[in-house]
């Protein structure tokens, strides 16, 4: 939703994408240190290991992880439907085999893109 033509060249023609400049980069590794903080609020979690790149694995680890009552929550769980990848932040186990999904984003207010982003991942789940 952000950046349109970004997305397609990633996908389609990586290498005319270009790098990421010094303040994209930061912004993602903040992001990440974000993400890693809203972990600790969930004990007993457990994380993905398996990035996007690894897509395969990733399914498989979060099968594994959701099938294995012991994990109160999964992180940045991978799941698939009609060839569209949703990878989601926090997968929290409630009782009753349900779950809810908690997406975590480095931000002070909430953006119009990130309930986009939400109903992909629910639609997908």
């Amino acid at each position: 939703m952000q950046c349109l033509k970004r997305l397609y060249l990633e996908v389609h023609q990586p290498e005319l994408a270009g790098e990421l400049d010094e303040q994209s980069m930061a912004v993602i590794e903040q992001g990440q240190e974000v993400g890693r903080w809203a972990q600790k609020a969930f004990p007993g979690g457990v994380l993905v290991e398996a990035g996007h790149e690894e897509l395969d694995k990733a399914l498989r680890q979060t099968d594994e992880a959701m099938a294995n009552k012991q994990n109160s929550a999964i992180f940045e769980a991978a799941f698939t439907h009609d060839n569209i990848l949703a990878g989601v932040d926090i997968l929290q186990r409630l009782p009753r085999n349900r779950w809810r999904l908690i997406g975590v984003k480095s931000s002070t207010s909430v953006k119009n893109y990130y309930l986009y982003d939400l109903a992909i991942q629910r639609f997908i789940l």
